[in-house]
């Protein structure tokens, strides 16, 4: 009994004496690991989903004859998965949640400092606005209708079918323009000098052309 107490205490007091300094370590390769991992990952899902944009017409066949090899470069996995997002979330635009999900791994990683919010805020806008784009196009353009990707996926495809519902399509137009030309401020304010020096070039040149003609 003495013995065992004696381990006992002697593996107590080793662990109320561990390094923090190795403790430290130790949790910073943990959280490299699990970041590289997700990292991996999402690079993975990113090739699939860019591989079913060349590929997702011949891999259609597995649809009745699963049996078949996928185009696909990621296989049978890569061609579901990629189905699956592209179907069921922000269609062709779905291609970004791998991306943020490279930067969130990057993030733990803690190799590169990375704005996560950043780039979480700029990747939700991009999806939510070219699904709506994308779902647009495909409602009034035959051949995008007949194509094997639903490019505006199903959550664009709610987007538009609910503003369209609201303000029709030329409303539809206009709100995706204007926040097209939000977005663009936001990203840059050289944005917003470079369109103001445009339309005054335009008007300007409108006036002179006004004023030639009135010449004449």
């Amino acid at each position: 009994q003495m013995k065992a107490f004696g381990w006992f205490k002697t593996n107590i007091k080793n662990q109320d004496d561990t390094d923090p300094e190795k403790t430290a370590e130790h949790s910073d390769n943990m959280k490299f690991v699990w970041g590289f991992i997700l990292a991996c990952l999402s690079l993975c899902v990113f090739l699939a989903l860019f591989s079913h944009i060349f590929t997702g017409a011949d891999d259609q066949r597995l649809i009745n004859h699963p049996e078949l090899p996928a185009a696909n470069w990621l296989g049978k996995f890569g061609y579901g998965i990629a189905y699956w997002l592209m179907e069921n979330t922000f269609g062709i635009a779905s291609i970004f949640i791998p991306i943020l999900l490279v930067a969130t791994g990057i993030r733990i990683m803690g190799t590169i400092k990375v704005r996560l919010h950043k780039w979480f805020l700029n990747c939700m806008i991009l999806m939510i606005w070219i699904s709506a784009f994308m779902a647009f196009l495909q409602l009034h353009f035959e051949t995008l209708q007949n194509g094997y990707i639903n490019w505006g996926g199903m959550i664009g495809g709610n987007e538009i079918s609910l503003l369209i519902e609201k303000v029709g399509n030329i409303g539809a137009i206009v709100a995706l323009a204007i926040t097209a030309l939000l977005y663009t401020f936001y990203l840059s304010g050289e944005a917003i000098t470079a369109i103001r020096n445009i339309v005054n070039r335009s008007a300007k040149n409108n006036m002179a052309a006004m004023e030639e003609n009135l010449a004449e």
